[in-house]
């Protein structure tokens, strides 16, 4: 029997000392695999006259053996050999014992060491990765085909294989597709191991799949480097998907506490809006001016909170693809003209303007929801532009079949490092910046979202006390409508 890389003395001709899955061994058909191995052994049977000691992770019953001992994984070696000569003696018999014992990894260690499948058709070769990779405290498996090296596979997700190229059954390039084409094992690290070094078999490894490749002679040192090296890689990236799915887990939770929360606020919020609008109605008669001042300013309050509930449900709901889209075409000057009337008390007396390359551009959205896109927009541009002094420029563009909206204001600007952070939940540049109204840091999360709905981009272009410019891309409507008022 061939070894798992350990020196091995040679075998007596009463007694067989075997690692049942060393070679794999597919539901455990002991007769079939032996027999040919033991001399003297007929088809299916297992001579009486041999010891076989299986070294498994479990106890099993035997199977047409005289004496099998089960041992698990992790027993000394000088401990295993004891037990095997008590129960001979036990038995009466006392056979010579050799003390060269295929113990595989211990997989019932809690640190357990990493675990590495070698596949390659040279029993030497398999002898001698083994014990390399045992010296160096690794767990080793060994696989002399292309065939057992799959079924090992299934049967215990290694932590790196070393493959071979050249198999008698399935290439090593195949083998690597195939796990790549598994989603239980395509995260695997592959490294090739192979006496064809020649480029292409390099780029065909590394197209396959493989992480790197070594060549046939090779260093011993080289090869444990690249295995420990790859193996704290795949550590580190296991690490990371692990923080990454924690994430994700804290973040759906806060989403749906924080949706809990809105959806419960909504209802009595709506009730004290409508009791102060009443008590406002009363204001002529019945409300001196001082009173009458901190109602409005409480109905003004309302208003605001009313909105951000708002604001959060509606991003919940774009997330989850609950908002439904409703298309038709229209005209963004005409929309951005008419936002831009209604919010003149909210404009003051900062400078406003309007440029366009063509009389109309016209898509086909959502009108309400690229209304509140513009909207938000233009509500960031007066937060963030002194009252006095303060400019604003709405610009309407064509380019690669797209409409273009531009919203450049002389504010403070952002600083580069909070160009991608502003559309992110929650985040809010304007307390970041100077200590400014707190609000949900919803809006721009709400543009990117309702904007990327209908296909589009946005994004911003801004340095620190230079003012920004957002902007954001529509498809163009292929055939226009008519604008208002024209005939067909």
């Amino acid at each position: 029997m061939a070894g798992s890389g350990m020196k091995t003395t040679p075998w007596p001709s009463n007694s067989l000392i075997l690692d049942s899955e060393f070679w794999i061994l597919d539901s455990f058909p002991l007769e079939r695999h032996l027999h040919p191995a033991i001399p003297g052994a007929a088809e299916g049977s297992i001579p009486e006259h041999f010891l076989v000691l299986l070294v498994k992770k479990v106890f099993q019953p035997a199977k047409k053996c005289n004496i099998l001992i089960n041992v698990l994984r992790g027993i000394k070696v000088h401990e295993g050999v004891k037990g095997i000569e008590r129960t001979w003696k036990q038995s009466g018999q006392t056979p010579r014992i050799p003390y060269s014992i295929l113990l595989m990894q211990t997989t019932l260690n809690p640190a357990q060491p990493p675990d590495i499948l070698i596949v390659d058709d040279s029993p030497s070769t398999l002898q001698l990765l083994s014990e390399i990779f045992k010296n160096a405290g690794y767990s080793t498996r060994a696989a002399l085909s292309g065939r057992l090296a799959l079924q090992s596979l299934r049967a215990s997700i290694p932590d790196l294989v070393l493959l071979d190229i050249t198999m008698p059954d399935i290439s090593g390039y195949d083998i690597c597709r195939a796990m790549k084409a598994d989603e239980s094992l395509k995260d695997i690290p592959v490294i090739f191991i192979s006496g064809h070094s020649q480029n292409r078999d390099v780029v065909k490894g590394f197209s396959a799949g493989g992480v790197d490749f070594v060549a046939k002679p090779f260093e011993i040192s080289e090869v444990v480097a690249r295995v420990k090296t790859h193996l704290e890689l795949r550590q580190q990236q296991q690490a990371l998907q692990k923080s990454y799915a924690e994430l994700r887990s804290l973040e759906e939770m806060r989403d749906n506490l924080v949706h809990m929360i809105v959806h419960d606020l909504r209802n009595p919020l709506w009730s004290a809006n409508i009791h102060l609008e009443q008590i406002q109605g009363l204001a002529d008669t019945s409300l001196n001016p001082l009173i009458q001042n901190h109602v409005n300013e409480a109905l003004a309050a309302t208003h605001t909170l009313m909105e951000m509930i708002n604001s959060i449900l509606d991003v919940n709901r774009m997330e989850a693809g609950l908002i439904p889209l409703n298309p038709e075409p229209f005209d963004l000057i005409l929309l951005i003209q008419d936002i831009l009337q209604a919010s003149f008390p909210l404009i003051k007396s900062r400078r406003l303007a309007i440029e366009s390359e063509a009389e109309s551009v016209v898509v086909e959205a959502d009108p309400v929801l690229i209304r509140r896109v513009i909207h938000n927009l233009l509500s960031n541009a007066i937060s963030f532009t002194p009252e006095t002094g303060g400019e604003i420029h709405f610009g309407i563009s064509r380019h690669d079949g797209m409409a273009r909206v531009t919203v450049r204001d002389n504010g403070q600007g952002i600083p580069a490092g909070y160009h991608e952070k502003i559309f992110e939940k929650f985040y809010q540049i304007n307390s970041v910046l100077n200590g400014g109204r707190h609000s949900t840091g919803l809006g721009l999360t709400f543009c990117k979202l309702a904007v990327e709905a209908h296909g589009g981009q946005i994004g911003v272009q801004s340095e620190e006390k230079k003012g920004s410019l957002f902007w954001f891309d529509l498809p163009e409507n292929s055939a226009p409508d008519p604008r208002p008022g024209e005939s067909a």
